[in-house]
């Protein structure tokens, strides 16, 4: 466990992270790519020189049709969209509702801010905390105990929960409300116990091992969200 101020550097840092415009990411990367491009580009366009044929010298060739198959090895896919996703070692953010852990790639996320003020909106579920705006977006903001713990949450757990981050997932509007940001780890994927069949509750992708702790499913979370 972190204390406050440890918890706030985190948050600073991942949305920093996090946050940087894709542009801004790929800036060293294309620079680097258009030195090569450049010059592969100047060598095709060089002019070759005129070779004057003597037409009477050519015959005309019918070559046999030769028809070439390659056999393509294919790896078959899981059941399971986010471990056929993720490479062999990736970063997770560990983070804490209530007395639950759960993790989620690094990858899969947008941005971490802290929950500031939140508008309530009128006739939505009870697991919509409400929106707040970030950087001029609406941000809709989730109740993960109640979406995501609701089989395990009671009027007690309720009363005691003390929201104080929004992880918002991809490159989607929503954002999940933290009580505690952990720490974050590399996981293998021989580190996690992935689900096979993830007809029932498809955001949760399987379980860390070392940790006991779930890790979330982003694209099936946000799906699932979009379609509610």
């Amino acid at each position: 466990m972190i204390d406050s101020r440890s918890q706030q550097a985190v948050a600073d840092f991942f949305s920093t992270l996090l946050d940087e415009p894709a542009s801004h990411q790929n800036l060293t990367k294309t620079a680097l790519e258009k030195k090569p491009l450049a010059q592969l580009l100047a060598k095709v366009t060089e002019v070759a020189p005129t070779i004057e044929i003597d037409q009477s010298l050519v015959a005309t060739v019918s070559e046999p049709e030769v028809t070439v198959q390659t056999a393509v090895k294919i790896a078959p896919l899981s059941n399971n969209p986010l471990k056929d996703q993720m490479a062999s070692q990736f970063p997770v953010l560990y983070f804490r509702v209530g007395p639950i852990t759960m993790a989620v790639p690094l990858v899969k996320l947008r941005g971490i801010y802290p929950l500031k003020k939140v508008t309530k909106l009128i006739g939505k579920p009870d697991w919509f905390y409400g929106v707040q705006i970030e950087r001029g977006q609406n941000i809709s903001v989730i109740d993960t105990a109640k979406y995501i713990m609701r089989e395990k949450i009671n009027s007690e757990l309720e009363k005691s929960l003390n929201y104080q981050y929004i992880i918002i997932l991809g490159d989607s509007n929503w954002g999940l409300l933290c009580e505690e940001l952990i720490d974050s780890s590399a996981l293998n994927h021989q580190d996690i116990k992935w689900r096979s069949g993830i007809a029932k509750s498809p955001w949760l992708a399987g379980t860390v091992k070392q940790r006991m702790c779930g890790l979330l499913a982003v694209d099936a979370l946000t799906q699932l969200l979009d379609n509610n």
